[in-house]
């Protein structure tokens, strides 16, 4: 694949993912917290929201490997293992990056090692 053909595949997978995510998002979560259903399952299952998390994603892995080793026959495309793959790394990523959310009373921000939110209140409500 010649790199224009990939730069625009690689928008269109990116906005792929992102309506993945909203999509996952208003079927499995509380608008208020995208962990919500991370956090219910470990609490049905006694684990942690991560080693859910794990579990999902790790279904999709399979099913991608199983897809790489010639089996075809599944009851999605693996283009939608892809992205839910994704998706729940990029969720992992969250969860992690969670624990190091702090709240700056002088600059009413929330920041963490990557990046300063600039919808402060709903962080702040939520560390």
């Amino acid at each position: 694949m010649q790199k224009t053909h990939f730069d625009e595949f690689f928008d269109y997978m990116v906005n792929e993912i992102k309506q993945t995510r909203d999509e996952g998002q208003k079927e499995y979560a509380k608008a208020s917290d995208v962990f919500d259903d991370f956090v219910q399952t470990a609490e049905l299952t006694g684990t942690t929201p991560g080693m859910v998390l794990y579990t999902f994603l790790n279904k999709h892995i399979r099913g991608i490997g199983s897809f790489i080793r010639g089996h075809e026959s599944q009851r999605e495309h693996v283009s939608g293992r892809i992205k839910d793959s994704i998706v729940y790394l990029m969720l992992l990523w969250a969860m992690i990056e969670e624990d190091n959310m702090e709240y700056n009373e002088e600059t009413t921000k929330v920041t963490n090692r990557y990046w300063t939110s600039t919808n402060t209140k709903e962080y702040k409500d939520g560390i």
